[in-house]
């Protein structure tokens, strides 16, 4: 192994220089072909470039109403869930519309979040901020990071410079994993269509029918059989030879 290798694989995520941690988040799509693949590796990385970040989530819409897929701690679900129930918070406002939101004091005393006492939220949970992603085949998604300090967002301007890069970071990680995904659904649809087409040809071959008339038939034999399409016509063109044909009545019914 050699000295780079192994300072590449025993370099904790928060000791690592903070350009290697975007870089991190930017090379996940050329390991991962989707979200759900590295969402707790992201969500770890997030943590690792925020300063005073501890833990973090991910809530996304549902068709129930908001879900929390992922946390790298249950302090972070806890937080998520204490913001849904009583409609206040970061992680509400993203899911309702901001493109981020901080909340720099989580202690019910500062009255950063009106709705921190009667939420309950873990007390070592002082700030958060949130920030959405979006994606055309991924629902509306916040992020969440929680720190264990109060911060100032307003005054800090690195630590807002590096919210937003971390969220521009992490939206395009997110947007290129979107794409190889349905670019891979895409092709399989391609592949599935050329094998239907081929079974196609040798019912036509083997039967003397029509085009319309061979895919009617194996239409029909799939429904009959309660199988896909594309598996019947994979076990067409392995065995050479149709299933049991419908009787004339069936093929025409």
């Amino acid at each position: 192994m050699s000295p780079g290798d192994e300072a590449d694989r025993g370099t904790p995520l928060e000791e690592a220089p903070v350009g290697d941690r975007f870089a991190e988040i930017l090379r996940l799509p050329s390991h991962h072909h989707s979200l759900s693949d590295c969402v707790h590796e992201l969500l770890d990385l997030v943590v690792a470039l925020l300063p005073g970040a501890i833990c973090a989530s991910m809530t996304r819409r549902s068709r129930d109403g908001w879900l929390t897929v992922a946390a790298t701690d249950p302090a972070a679900e806890d937080a998520d869930e204490a913001q849904l129930e009583h409609g206040h918070g970061p992680a509400v406002e993203v899911l309702g519309g901001a493109a981020s939101a901080f909340a720099d004091d989580l202690h019910p005393a500062s009255g950063a979040w009106p709705g921190a006492g009667a939420a309950g939220l873990p007390e070592r949970l002082r700030s958060a901020y949130s920030f959405a992603v979006e994606a055309a085949r991924t629902p509306r998604t916040a992020v969440t990071v929680y720190a264990d300090q109060p911060t100032d967002h307003t005054s800090d301007a690195e630590l807002r410079a590096v919210a937003a890069a971390t969220a521009e970071a992490v939206t395009t990680a997110v947007h290129v994993m979107d794409l190889r995904e349905r670019a891979d659904q895409l092709a399989d649809a391609v592949r599935t269509n050329r094998r239907i087409g081929a079974a196609v040809g040798f019912v036509m071959h083997a039967y003397r029918l029509t085009e319309t008339e061979a895919f009617a038939l194996l239409r029909q034999i799939s429904q009959h059989g309660n199988r896909r399409l594309r598996d019947l016509a994979e076990d067409v063109l392995t065995e050479r030879a149709l299933p049991q044909l419908p009787g004339p009545s069936e093929r025409h019914g």
